[in-house]
Parts: C-alpha cells; structure tokens; sequence
C-alpha cells in the first residue's frame, strides 16, 4: 500500500515536471509594446552589458517627455529568467550612490503602492521611483513579486499576469513633480 502511494506520487511529480517543461508561459511583449506607444517618446537601445545579464528577460528602455522634460522609463519582464529581478539598490549602491531617503508613494486612482528612492554620490544627485504591475495591482515589495511570480509558474502562467517591474528616473534639473508625472502616465499602472 505504502509502495503504490509512494510510485504514485512520484508519478504525479514526473509528470508535473514534464508539464512544467513542455508547457511556455508567455511573456507581456505585446502588452508592453502595446503601451509604450502609448506613453510616447523615443526607444532606447539596450548596451552590450545589459543584453548579456538580462538574458532571456524582456528589457524596454524608453524616453519620455512630460511637461517637455525628459524621464527614463525602464520596463522589466523576467518571465523566462525571475532571478535577474532585484532590489534597484544594489546596483546603484555598488556603483558608490548613497541613499539620502526612501519612501512609499501611492500611486493615483489608488491603484497601488511604489517606492521613492533619493541617493546622491559626490555632488551628483538621483531620484527614481519603481513598482510592480501584474494588471491587477501595483506593489514595490520584491517578497510579493517573488510569491506572484512562484504562483504563476505552479499555475503554468494560466492563473495571473507576469509582475512587471516598472522605474522611471527623472533626468536633470527642473523634471516635473512625481505626481505630474504619475497622473500623465496612467497606462504603466495596468501594464
């Protein structure tokens, strides 16, 4: 009795596996691109660099213009490669930037949380917000993004959306207020 449980659950297990291997999950591609038209601005090649770490992950870099000012915007889809997801922290602390401080923002409409990130290095000066998307809701915790993103590979992508990193950074001096900038890009907060 012990034996026939035992082959089979490893018989579930192997063909779960199988499955696991054999069955895609898609990425957001479409929707991605779907809304950076939307958004407007130019696209941004991706370095050599980038190309190589983010392999095997969706990286959208693009330009865009509010109030005539220009902002980053970089779109992250790690669907075929989650462990390339992390803390945006890391690697500006490691190329010597500081954080000066760091804070919760909602986002408008109520349609989430992000996280607002002042650093600075020398007399150089930084400020970036990011957040999560998976279409249904906007949230900066990387626990969250790990069990939305675990949920989804158990379901074979059949259960949610992909949780998209989203980061804008604003670029140089007199860039509109956070709030202006959220309230003219509705369109990231359901991506």
């Amino acid at each position: 009795m012990k034996k026939a449980a035992l082959y089979s659950i490893s018989a579930m297990f192997a063909l779960f596996l199988l499955l696991w291997v054999l069955i895609p999950i898609q990425n957001s591609q479409d929707r991605i691109e779907t809304t950076l038209q939307t958004v407007g601005g130019y696209r941004l090649p991706n370095s050599e660099g980038e190309k190589q770490f983010y392999k095997n992950v969706l990286l959208y870099k693009q330009k865009v213009f509010i109030q005539q000012k220009p902002i980053s915007l970089i779109i992250l889809d790690a669907t075929h490669n989650r462990h390339v997801v992390h803390d945006p922290l890391f690697c500006f602390q490691g190329a010597g930037w500081r954080v000066t401080e760091k804070k919760e923002v909602q986002l408008p409409h109520n349609k989430g949380a992000a996280k607002l990130i002042y650093m600075s290095r020398g007399n150089e000066k930084k400020e970036f917000l990011y957040w999560f998307s998976d279409r249904k809701s906007c949230f900066h915790s990387f626990l969250t993004h790990w069990l939305k993103t675990t949920w989804r590979r158990l379901s074979f992508g059949l259960l949610s959306d992909e949780p998209l990193l989203i980061f804008l950074e604003k670029s140089g001096l007199n860039a509109p207020e956070w709030e202006t900038i959220l309230e003219q890009l509705p369109d990231l907060f359901t991506l």
